[in-house]
């Protein structure tokens, strides 16, 4: 939450600025002052960071990971053209990816949020699970190298306890019933049998 604030106000500054150069430009062209007052600038500012959680909803966190490949370095004649601005070369030759990577960074306030609530609710599952009845229903899973059909599981009295499998990684929901995967079938034969 701390992100999202902090992002607000570096939003409410950068509004600030912007309409204090804008306010000067109209000096010098229309001899008049134009000013964005303080509630006018909160409001942008909030509908700013409204904004960064609607893309944030919009968009596939694996489209932040991939990188463009059509962007290329300038080459050494136009790096000498840019005289002391060389430096700046790698973001003006790159405009994709340095634009993702700003994106990305402004899109962490509302992936912190939606991540610490799906972490909450995760917890919440696990304190609600029932660690015996879900321990013998991993037993019987493990027991069969095949789908464990749904009717089967729900036939005993642990079959409550389907939901709470969700939060076991390895527990796969198939269209059936449920199995095993081979990462969570090779931890559990390396328990201490008890």
């Amino acid at each position: 939450m701390l992100t999202v604030v902090l992002t607000f106000w570096i939003a409410y500054f950068v509004i600030y600025m912007a309409a204090d150069g804008l306010s000067a430009l109209c000096y010098l062209i229309f001899n008049q002052r134009f000013h964005v007052n303080h509630p006018t600038r909160l409001i942008l500012s909030g509908v700013f960071v409204l904004l960064l959680f609607l893309q944030y909803f919009r968009t596939a966190p694996s489209y932040w990971k991939e990188l463009p490949t059509d962007e290329r370095d300038f080459g050494p004649l136009v790096k000498a053209t840019l005289g002391d601005y060389e430096v700046l070369s790698p973001i003006l030759s790159h405009p994709k990816t340095v634009s993702k990577a700003v994106a990305d960074v402004l899109l962490t306030g509302p992936r912190l949020v939606f991540g610490t609530w799906q972490k909450l609710q995760e917890a919440r599952r696990w304190k609600a699970m029932n660690e015996a009845a879900c321990s013998q229903m991993l037993v019987l899973l493990y027991s069969r190298s095949d789908i464990v059909p749904y009717e089967e599981l729900c036939a005993t009295a642990r079959g409550r306890q389907l939901p709470h499998l969700k939060a076991i990684d390895g527990v796969r929901f198939l269209e059936t019933g449920l199995l095993l995967s081979d990462d969570l079938r090779n931890e559990l034969s390396q328990l201490p049998a008890s």
